[in-house]
């Protein structure tokens, strides 16, 4: 989709579509994306339309009969591959939106906006002219994009910022190559943006392991990557702190470990302004596990 919407100047319109959708909204998305491709063919000469339909994922993706033959098997594991695939694309940018969603992405992949379907309408063209409505965000976002390609590195940088930006709070955190690339242009920090997108860039690899129930997996990146001598004391606090309030969210009762955590993110920075703050959480929780060991021993003596 990429390829064709940068070889025709086109934006993606990336709709998705899950169980959790209502009855009347399936009938909208049918005029949408099905109808003889009526709404795909109207808009094709400046959108790419990217349909990904996720509804009964759970028969899809249940186990494969052992008795299945060698072409239930292929096409089980073509379709698996598929729908992984959507999936990572979908995490990357949904960002927690519920479905039905429409999104406007531009040919580089960067997020231009979100489409207010209303789903009402099982009319093809009722969709056609709310898309019509988003040309002066388009070109915006578009316009902001193309500054990222001129000037010298620190002024790629910048653009870069503005872009980052302009983006709504809840879509910062997928665009994760707008990191890469400042981080990248900027390696003696001119511009004084690499702790900024560095925290950033952390947060969104713990994210994507989130994203994948991986709780440990989001509290390790935290762990490993506050090591990086580019980020200061408070910054290293801060992070190890978002990763102390995801390990409370482990499906295992985990107090030793969130309070070393916290224990950690204070002695970094005891002076901060958030270490009070550390230290009062640190007492509440060894409250809780105090009382969590005891009610252990009482049903244990119980019994």
């Amino acid at each position: 989709a990429l390829k064709a919407a940068k070889s025709g100047n086109r934006t993606i319109l990336l709709l998705l579509s899950s169980d959790t959708d209502l009855e009347v909204t399936a009938k909208a998305l049918d005029a949408l994306v099905k109808k003889d491709n009526t709404f795909s063919k109207a808009v094709k000469k400046d959108f790419v339309c990217l349909f990904f339909d996720f509804t009964n994922i759970k028969d899809r993706l249940s186990s494969l009969d052992e008795n299945a033959s060698e072409k239930e098997k292929k096409a089980y594991e073509k379709d698996k591959k598929l729908l992984d695939r959507k999936f990572f694309i979908a995490d990357h940018f949904l960002c927690g939106n519920e479905t039905p969603c429409a999104r406007l992405i531009s040919s580089d992949g960067y997020y231009i906006a979100d489409v207010n379907f209303d789903y009402a309408s099982e009319n093809a063209d009722a969709y056609v002219q709310i898309l019509k409505s988003y040309e002066t965000e388009i070109k915006y976002r578009n316009d902001l994009i193309a500054a990222t390609k001129k000037g010298s590195a620190l002024e790629k940088v910048a653009a870069f910022d503005a872009l980052y930006e302009s983006l709504p709070e809840s879509n910062r955190i997928g665009e994760t190559q707008i990191h890469k690339a400042i981080l990248s242009l900027d390696k003696k920090n001119e511009s004084g943006l690499v702790e900024k997108y560095l925290a950033e860039s952390i947060n969104a690899e713990a994210y994507s392991c989130i994203m994948k129930l991986d709780i440990d997996g989001a509290v390790s990146v935290y762990e490993k990557r506050v090591e990086d001598e580019r980020l200061s004391a408070e910054t290293k606090q801060e992070l190890l702190c978002y990763a102390a309030t995801i390990a409370m969210h482990s499906n295992t009762v985990q107090f030793d470990k969130v309070i070393g955590l916290y224990q950690k993110a204070f002695d970094v920075a005891p002076e901060s302004s958030l270490a009070p703050k550390i230290q009062e959480t640190i007492a509440a929780i060894n409250k809780a596990k105090e009382e969590y060991t005891a009610q252990l021993s009482s049903s244990a003596e119980g019994k």
